[in-house]
């Protein structure tokens, strides 16, 4: 019961932070309310782990530590989810837009190896996880400035400013739909691996596995729309306006862009970054509009706080599990 409460409550630092990433870019470009937007996050990520999310899951839960590993260390995968949920929330009031799949997979990989416990990390699984990682924001920097020269360009010299407003606009809202469908089919997933990998529906015996996973998506889903209400201000503030300045043709290519990015590692099976994806996105905008119009000091705290982020996570893990060892809770 203790790591569905957290899994959940990590839901809500999530929505707050990975789920600011789906509508950050609409919203500061102005091209959707703020309460449909969170409507839409909760909607189209819950559906989007419901059917694709399985495999994002079980890469995280059972591919990068070996099958048996989580369950058989149910302490581990508690003081992961705290871990993971206590750097979550740090890094929200720093207005730092990082990604819960280094957080959560920090923890757990982090404690295997403090904890001497690196054989039963596959390490070809997790070599493909940190080149998706390292490689999902330069691809999606390079997919919005295709995007925008090749077709949002040549489609807004053909129309006229009152149309090509409008046309946008909703254009931004299915970029909104296909951001928050990939981000429940990655950060859903990843943060319910742990159910997946420990196995802990066979201690729950009025659920079956695939009831309690089914039932832990809906309820992150609505955790993240309840991060989005209640802290997601700070991180929507640094995406819509502190990297570069968005407008709606601009917003639309960087959200299709990390939409297309990260579904692309949906596909492969692999935890991409909707927040990484998008960031770059945004970043390509800056480079649009003249390097002068690109913050370098928050790209570089941004950066800095991807690199940090699982080091930081690992070691509040240990310093959990130890605090939990010395009551006699493992």
């Amino acid at each position: 019961m203790l790591i569905l409460l957290a899994s959940v409550f990590l839901g809500w630092g999530a929505g707050a932070n990975d789920a600011a990433s789906a509508v950050g870019t609409a919203i500061g470009a102005k091209t959707i309310e703020y309460r449909k937007g969170i409507a839409v996050v909760v909607l189209f990520s819950m559906l989007g782990f419901l059917l694709q999310g399985h495999a994002v899951s079980k890469t995280v839960g059972q591919g990068i530590l070996h099958d048996g590993f989580l369950e058989a260390n149910l302490g581990v995968v508690l003081a992961a989810l705290i871990s993971a949920s206590l750097i979550t929330f740090l890094t929200v009031l720093l207005s730092l837009p990082v990604s819960i799949n280094h957080t959560l997979v920090g923890s757990v990989l982090g404690m295997g190896v403090i904890l001497g416990m690196t054989d039963n990390v596959d390490y070809g699984v997790l070599s493909n996880v940190m080149v998706c990682w390292i490689t999902t924001p330069l691809i999606a920097l390079v997919v919005t400035l295709a995007i925008h020269r090749l077709v949002v360009t040549p489609i807004a010299k053909r129309m006229g400013l009152v149309s090509f407003a409008r046309w946008f606009k909703l254009l931004s809202l299915l970029g909104v739909v296909m951001v928050s469908y990939t981000l429940g089919a990655t950060a859903i997933a990843t943060i319910t691996s742990p159910i997946l990998g420990s196995n802990i529906s066979k201690h729950l015996p009025t659920l079956e596995a695939v009831q309690v996973e089914t039932l832990l998506g809906v309820l992150i889903a609505l955790a993240f729309g309840l991060g989005v209400v209640t802290l997601s201000g700070r991180v929507i503030r640094t995406l819509s306006t502190k990297i570069a300045l968005l407008g709606p043709a601009t917003a639309f290519s960087a959200q299709l862009s990390a939409a297309l990015t990260v579904y692309g590692f949906v596909l492969l099976g692999l935890p991409a970054s909707i927040t990484h994806a998008v960031v770059g996105g945004i970043a390509a905008v800056g480079l649009m509009k003249g390097t002068k119009t690109l913050s370098g000091r928050t790209v570089g705290s941004i950066l800095l706080g991807w690199m940090l982020t699982p080091l930081m996570s690992a070691a509040v893990a240990v310093a959990v599990y130890s605090l939990m060892k010395g009551y006699a809770m493992v």
